[in-house]
């Protein structure tokens, strides 16, 4: 649906969003801006690269944290299953 209203916007618009949404981190939106490309006028080439470099680099240092926080995530989850302690049965028994 945001793809749909995005279509119609022009180049300085579309600048304007990627700048808002790379300052509020917002990833839904910054995705669905992106599948629009607008025709840049020669004035806004440069600022466009430089954008779209900083949204790579966002992406990347973003895609890093979350790989740290899925590694602690695993770890603590395999520490949990370690420290359950097995139930006793009552034919468990040492004699």
């Amino acid at each position: 649906m945001l793809g749909e209203k995005l279509i119609t916007l022009t180049s300085s618009e579309w600048l304007k969003k990627l700048k808002s949404y790379l300052v509020l981190e917002d990833f839904d939106k910054l995705e669905n801006l992106l599948k629009v490309q607008p025709t840049f006028q020669d004035s806004e080439i440069e600022e466009a690269k430089y954008l779209l470099k900083e949204v790579f680099v966002f992406s990347v240092k973003n895609r890093d944290r979350l790989s740290n926080i899925m590694t602690k995530v695993k770890r603590n989850i395999e520490f949990t299953k370690s420290s359950i302690s097995q139930p006793h049965h009552k034919f468990n028994k040492k004699f």
